[in-house]
């Protein structure tokens, strides 16, 4: 059956169900196990938007928080997964998409951070940010992608001491940053690299 509520607040037991969610105003989870395997939509009007468990196998994953920060698990997706945030979006497990995903933080000083452990593996990646993209991994490739790979911050993409890590074998990557861009990749094809404040390249 499929869920399509206002509110959504998780306290115990377990949501699974194989037919969609949709939570149009509010999601919350104090305890509980979110374990939905249909397509997954949520929209959190206001404040932070933070998912506890990991999502292992859903149809499709949006989730909005044009107010505030999103926090996000692992999630599995056959299809997208489309988050967009007001402020931060910080990912803590890895992101599997066998369509796209896309990442928009969208405050001035909003950043999307890889935190250790963390990744994304999809077939084409747009990550837009209006401070930073951050990795916190010391090894390894954090995005991995089967298809094209844009970059946009209004700050800094990775840094000279921890680049972002990118394997997206032949496909083309474009990195669009005012403060500098820090890029590690096996293979990459570069269809815009571009550099528009002081910083380094």
């Amino acid at each position: 059956a499929s869920i399509d509520a206002k509110i959504l607040n998780m306290v115990r037991g377990t949501l699974n169900t194989t037919g969609s969610v949709t939570v149009g105003n509010a999601y919350s989870q104090s305890g509980g196990s979110f374990n939905p395997s249909g397509a997954v939509a949520i929209t959190h009007s206001s404040g932070n938007l933070v998912l506890l468990n990991a999502l292992g196998g859903v149809a499709s994953f949006a989730a909005t928080a044009p107010a505030g920060d999103v926090s996000l698990p692992g999630i599995t997706s056959s299809g997208n997964i489309d988050v967009l945030a007001g402020n931060a979006i910080t990912v803590n497990g890895s992101l599997i998409a066998a369509g796209t995903t896309s990442l928009e933080a969208q405050g001035a000083t909003g950043h999307v951070s890889f935190q250790p452990g963390s990744g994304l593996s999809a077939n084409g990646v747009a990550i837009q940010a209006g401070g930073n993209i951050s990795d916190a991994n010391v090894s390894g490739n954090t995005l991995q992608s089967s298809g094209a790979v844009q970059l946009s911050a209004g700050g800094a993409i990775g840094t000279l001491g921890n680049p972002l890590r990118i394997d997206a074998g032949a496909n083309a990557v474009s990195a669009l940053a005012a403060s500098g861009i820090a890029l590690s990749a096996p293979q990459v094809t570069l269809g815009a690299f571009a550099n528009t404040g002081s910083g380094d390249i």
